[in-house]
């Protein structure tokens, strides 16, 4: 059996960045889960097509709260992140996954 690691310097690593970015690609993979199920249940495709001319009216716009307004060509990228993380995750029968949730310590989302 391999010696345990028992350096504190290791193990305050562990748990201050591996634990917590285990905890938020957990997090990432649930919400992109979660937008790519909205995106194709809803059938928002046919409302916000992929044009950077098309820019959504929100408070962004209408409002000028500060943020960044976003355009159909902005919502299609985010999109397809959020395809290519699932798929990362999902690949040989979830093994990224599986190392991710071991990992974890809060892996849910909500929103």
């Amino acid at each position: 059996m391999s010696d345990p690691i028992t350096d504190p310097q290791a193990i305050k690593f562990c748990d201050s960045r591996i634990r917590p970015g285990s905890d938020r690609l957990a997090q990432a993979y649930a919400m992109c889960k979660q937008i790519l199920a909205d995106w194709n249940g809803k059938n928002l495709a046919a409302l916000i097509p992929n044009d950077a001319g098309a820019v959504v009216q929100d408070s962004s716009v209408t409002g000028h709260d500060g943020r960044t307004p976003i355009t159909g060509a902005d919502v299609t990228a985010i999109l397809g992140l959020c395809t290519t993380l699932v798929g990362l995750a999902e690949a040989n029968a979830d093994a990224n996954l599986n190392q991710i949730v071991k990992v974890a310590v809060n892996p849910s989302v909500s929103f």
